[in-house]
């Protein structure tokens, strides 16, 4: 009996350590309905195994009646150590409607939705990818699947959906809509117990108080971590990249400046093949946040991936958004004299059509540095054939640049140029 009983003991902290109410902690006050309500659900669940038949129907019955108020604690129950509980919570979750769509939906979410039940898991996770890309017409939605779809990773991509964005600043508007569709869900079934109910919570409180989330936000990704070390199904570095984004975007807020380097270095070493994507977020949001040393220490530390021509400019960038225009200029004249690499090449069917030049070049415009732009542009046509692709599409973006800058006569010289060498030969004429 006693080593049944210690058996017994340990599964229920295995399970304890691996499922989302390990995450309980996470997640805020919840009122003293819901706390009622939750421990009523537990007494309930804890009858599902009791040995008497007509004790296990009645917990069954209520549970029905509970409705989706139960949802969460089912679910979590659905792998008890108690074989006949984990069976009885996952018949009784079968039996729960879940009411997916609103009258508020737009018609596109009512079309995913309407068939949204009848998905495989992997349908669902694209049916949340999709619900991402229509923007903020897909939040509540996004909501109601972190809330209640049955698989964890579904739960957690939905959650991490909403989280991922390349602002340093949520939108107002946006955490709005989150919040209204949190308040709804909230009102009619309690507080979510499970970890993408608690990230949005998390999130909904950083924008007003980051300091008082810190602590939180770094248990949640510590819980995270550990899974994703675990190799467990419903997360990966994926996910984990979103939220520890997230992380650094509360340390800024926070005023904790001390730490970003190390979250930077986690980014950029889980992901190098984007480590120059995630440096240029990481340095933009820190100049967003006025976190200027933080600024300097990162340009500092992580120089090696700063010697690249796409590196030197993006300090040079950075420069500039700081004031800082001569030491920008500096940084911009030692990009123009760095080859570009072969990365920066735009190549089809192995053969290389636009130089890296006049990529990076399209790259600073797109940012605001047009002078450095048409700098590479011009350096870019010098170095081609006159009448090859890269010269020509040079010369069309150097003279478009200028045009837009209204200095049409400049513009016009340098089509002229093109249209000379056009017009040298029968062939050339031809051709072009």
């Amino acid at each position: 009996m006693f080593m049944k009983m210690a058996r017994q003991f340990w599964l229920m902290a295995i399970v304890l350590a691996i499922t989302p109410s390990a995450y309980a902690e996470l997640g805020g006050e919840s009122s003293a309905g819901t706390q009622d309500t939750s421990q009523q659900v537990a007494e309930l669940i804890e009858q599902l195994g009791a040995p008497r038949y007509v004790v296990r129907q009645s917990a069954q019955q209520q549970l029905r009646g509970l409705g989706l108020a139960a949802f969460d604690q089912l679910l979590a129950s659905s792998t008890h150590p108690d074989p006949e509980i984990a069976a009885a919570s996952r018949r009784l979750l079968k039996t729960l409607t879940i009411r997916w769509t609103r009258p508020a939906d737009p018609p596109s979410v009512r079309r995913l939705f309407e068939q949204y039940s009848t998905f495989n898991e992997q349908q669902r996770r694209e049916a949340v990818g999709r619900l991402q890309r229509s923007g903020d017409t897909g939040i509540a939605a996004l909501c109601r699947i972190a809330r209640f779809d049955a698989s964890e990773r579904v739960s957690r991509e939905a959650a991490i959906a909403l989280l991922d964005r390349s602002d340093y600043e949520f939108p107002t508007d946006y955490l709005d809509a989150i919040e209204k569709a949190e308040q709804a869900l909230t009102a009619e079934f309690g507080a979510s117990r499970r970890p993408a109910g608690q990230w949005l919570r998390l999130l909904l409180r950083q924008a007003k108080e980051p300091a008082e989330v810190l602590t939180s936000w770094r248990r949640a990704l510590a819980a995270e971590e550990r899974l994703v070390d675990q190799r467990r199904p419903e997360t990966d570095e994926r996910l984990l990249a979103v939220l520890r984004e997230n992380w650094l975007r509360v340390q800024l807020a926070a005023g904790q400046n001390d730490a970003l380097l190390d979250t930077v270095d986690q980014l950029v070493d889980a992901n190098p093949q984007q480590a120059e994507a995630i440096l240029t977020q990481s340095l933009e949001w820190m100049v967003a946040a006025g976190a200027d040393e933080g600024v300097d220490d990162l340009l500092d530390a992580r120089r090696d991936l700063l010697t690249t021509k796409r590196g030197l400019y993006l300090a040079g960038m950075i420069r500039h958004k700081q004031g800082r225009h001569d030491a920008a200029e500096k940084l911009a004249e030692q990009a123009f004299a760095t080859p570009p690499n072969s990365a920066d090449d735009r190549v089809v069917d192995n053969r290389k059509l636009i130089d890296g030049r006049t990529v990076v070049g399209q790259h600073l415009e797109s940012h605001g540095h047009a002078e450095w732009a048409r700098r590479e542009y011009r350096e870019a046509a010098k170095q081609t054939p006159p009448l090859s692709v890269n010269a020509v599409y040079s010369h069309g973006l150097l003279a478009n640049s200028l045009f837009d800058e209204e200095l049409y006569a400049e513009a016009a010289d340098v089509f002229a140029a093109v249209i000379d060498a056009v017009s040298e030969s029968p062939a050339t004429r031809a051709r072009y």
